[in-house]
């Protein structure tokens, strides 16, 4: 009986739940060939107008998080059989499944651990046909703390995954899938990622995203660093992206974007439902380093790598030089007098994710954003690099960037040479040179010239102090009218 209602049930629910599903020819017909190389469709189940309007309420007062902070969540897996307890999945599959979630989710700083798993020996969903059924095995031995998998035989004849919704603690997988991207795409769904074309695909709830992506916050999947998609590849104007682990491509070497990064670790520090899945006990790899400041590049520095394994490949910056190196160490020589980047890099590349630790040896080199952006320079005049020429009495603002600037310690200085002008934010400093350890300008600064003085120049100098004391400085000039 459950096989006679089933062509009727995916043409009835086609776009009423989350699921990744094999189309025969006649549906790739009625869907407009919206599948991937696999010929596999994954559908979300659309949320009503009120549903995504609370949700991106709900997104407008997430508290702001540290993307680059790693988190660990928790994953149930539970293997369903027929009565008899004959079939299903192996559990020896179990670790391929978890090491492929992993090879999806580590290179963002998410972390899978596996708390455990199951046997459900239901011959009724052993393989399950309807949203029902769906319903019905979301609720078979659930966990409170983590996220809860089910493998099951079929999903609606031929489907391969589906998501208990958008922000949501469970999906379920056919048993053929275990070691593909649809564990990963349900995951995304889980922790509060849409498809690619929300929105922009006919049918689909929500608004439709620009081609350009201009309305990228507010429409779309709600993500800027993936492309606007129809579901349809370019056919239509679009370019989308065709390796996005939450389109419908399917491509493989698919990945996450940042900024699906940044939207599911938003999700997984905010949400109270994905609170209760997040783990204390996690252990993830960690690059660190001997000291925190270096001086010179007569120094060495050396990397720790904890949490590594046994497969480490270390890769470093052109201006440095390995010493020696092992699967948990490695010592580098900078040679930054040589170099004009005074940054230096490790990287362990590891078989899941690339970690990076990099410094600045030595003082700051600092110069003017936007224009004099040389910061090895020493002499840049405003004008020549395209700054206009300013008025008397009409201030305008400059700010402070380069090489070393993320290392400084909150002292930046800005000397006046001549000229009859001021540095004024709150009517002027008396005091020259002026600098932030007075909390009075920092790394911008507002000027304002009074009068030509007889002469169309005027002269400053910038520089930025860090713990290895001031750096050199780039004196800059600009005309007056």
């Amino acid at each position: 009986m459950k096989r006679l209602i089933l062509s009727a049930l995916l043409v009835l629910t086609l776009f009423g739940f989350s699921s990744c599903e094999k189309t025969t020819e006649n549906q790739e017909k009625n869907q407009h060939n919206h599948t991937n190389e696999d010929g596999l469709l994954c559908l979300t189940k659309m949320p009503s107008a009120e549903e995504i309007e609370r949700k991106m309420k709900a997104s407008a007062h997430a508290t702001t998080v540290d993307i680059n902070q790693p988190v660990c969540i928790n994953v149930f897996f539970h293997i369903v059989r027929p009565d008899n307890g004959i079939g299903g999945l192996s559990q020896s599959n179990l670790t391929v499944t978890i090491d492929s979630l992993n090879r999806f989710f580590n290179k963002h700083g998410i972390y899978l651990k596996s708390t455990g798993s199951d046997f459900i020996n239901n011959s009724q969903l052993f393989n399950v046909d309807t949203e029902t059924e769906q319903n019905q095995l979301f609720n078979v031995n659930k966990t409170s703390n983590a996220i809860d998998i089910y493998f099951v035989n079929t999903l609606g004849g031929a489907t391969g995954g589906v998501a208990q919704g958008i922000t949501s603690k469970a999906f379920i997988v056919t048993n053929n899938y275990f070691n593909s991207h649809v564990p990963a795409h349900e995951m995304g769904h889980c922790l509060d990622l849409w498809h690619t074309f929300q929105g922009t695909r006919p049918g689909t709830s929500g608004c439709a995203e620009n081609k350009n992506g201009s309305n990228c916050t507010t429409c779309g999947d709600y993500v800027c660093d993936t492309p606007a998609d129809d579901s349809y590849g370019t056919s239509n104007g679009f370019n989308p992206n065709f390796f996005n682990v939450m389109s419908y491509y399917g491509m493989i070497g698919s990945y996450f974007t940042d900024g699906q990064k940044t939207r599911m670790k938003t999700a997984i520090l905010n949400s109270t439902l994905l609170n209760a899945v997040r783990s204390t006990t996690c252990t993830y790899p960690v690059l660190a380093s001997n000291k925190t400041l270096y001086c010179s590049d007569t120094e060495n520095l050396s990397f720790t790598l904890q949490n590594g394994g046994n497969s480490v490949t270390w890769r470093v910056s052109s201006n440095a030089t390995i010493i020696s190196q092992s699967n948990n160490a490695i010592t580098i020589q900078p040679n930054v007098q040589s170099s004009t980047s005074r940054i230096v890099w490790a990287e362990a590349v590891l078989p899941f994710q690339t970690i990076r630790k990099e410094f600045y040896i030595g003082t700051p080199r600092v110069a003017l954003t936007a224009y004099c952006t040389d910061n090895n320079s020493s002499y840049c005049h405003l004008n020549w690099m395209g700054f206009p020429t300013q008025s008397v009495g009409q201030p305008f603002s400059l700010s402070i960037s380069g090489q070393g600037d993320t290392w400084v310690d909150a002292d930046y200085e800005w000397e006046k040479i001549s000229g009859d002008f001021n540095f004024t934010n709150d009517g002027g400093y008396q005091t020259n040179p002026v600098n932030n350890g007075t909390k009075n300008i920092g790394k911008t600064a507002t000027i304002k010239a009074n009068s030509s003085g007889g002469s169309s120049s005027m002269h400053f100098k910038i520089r930025a102090k860090n713990g290895c004391g001031f750096g050199q400085s780039q004196q800059i000039s600009f005309d007056v009218l």
